[in-house]
């Protein structure tokens, strides 16, 4: 976790259940933005149920809040 990635999370704008996940996705992210987290970690992290958690990270793709990026 890097502070500016958290801060930017922090300081998103979004409603309180996204920034909670990309809180949570933040504090695994590295310093240039890129996170790997597992869905039980951002579960952990965030108190969301698994269903929550995939609906808040499908909505965080859609806002452009996140993109993510099948492996190859």
């Amino acid at each position: 976790m890097t502070a500016k990635t958290l801060s930017r999370a922090l300081e998103s704008g979004l409603a309180p259940n996204l920034r909670m996940v990309a809180t949570a996705m933040a504090d695994d992210a590295w310093d240039d933005g890129w996170c790997w987290s597992s869905i039980d970690t951002i579960m952990t992290k965030s108190g969301y149920s698994r269903s929550q958690t995939y609906e808040l990270l499908k909505a965080l793709e859609k806002s452009g809040a996140i993109t993510r990026h099948e492996p190859a």
